[in-house]
């Protein structure tokens, strides 16, 4: 009760931000909860072990390299990942990959552009922002350009660019 009386607040006092709605688990596309992970990287003797290798492949497979940084690999256009199990717990680690939209960070947060000719684009604010136009990442690690004239409406997006 306490949260959706804080939620109502926010949505009414910030009508122009994401709502701070909590991210509902999809049951038929979750295969794992968070607690299941989290007992088998701490508990089960393969998931303390790790491998390193695989990790490596399913970094790249699941295209997290296209903007997240490991060390040398990747590109910096999310959050640098290299440090993360210094600053994170094992938990918050978790979360944040089965739900992205969870919680964002100021500085990634992403926006919805809608042109005049109907197209709509979420993506992240380049920081190099034209005077002439708009610069988004996107989520495949590509920019695309699009001219202020052009734009019909331009908002802040509830959605992780994960």
């Amino acid at each position: 009760p306490a949260l959706a009386t804080y939620q109502e607040w926010f949505k009414k006092t910030y009508p122009n931000e994401p709502a701070p709605d909590l991210p509902k688990a999809d049951a038929e596309s979750v295969t794992f909860t968070t607690e299941q992970i989290l007992n088998y990287i701490e508990n089960d003797s393969r998931g303390r072990q790790g491998d390193v290798k695989h990790g490596r492949e399913i970094y790249a497979k699941a295209q997290c390299i296209k903007c997240h940084k490991f060390g040398a690999e990747g590109q910096g256009i999310g959050p640098d990942l290299t440090t993360l199990r210094r600053r994170f717990q094992k938990k918050e680690i978790i979360e944040a990959v089965l739900y992205p939209s969870q919680i964002v960070s100021d500085q990634y947060r992403t926006v919805t552009v809608v042109t005049v000719d109907g197209l709509v684009q979420t993506g992240m604010l380049a920081s190099q922002q034209g005077q002439d136009s708009v610069v988004l990442w996107l989520n495949n690690g590509e920019r695309t350009e699009i001219k202020k004239e052009e734009i019909e409406e331009q908002k802040p997006s509830t959605v992780s660019l994960m």
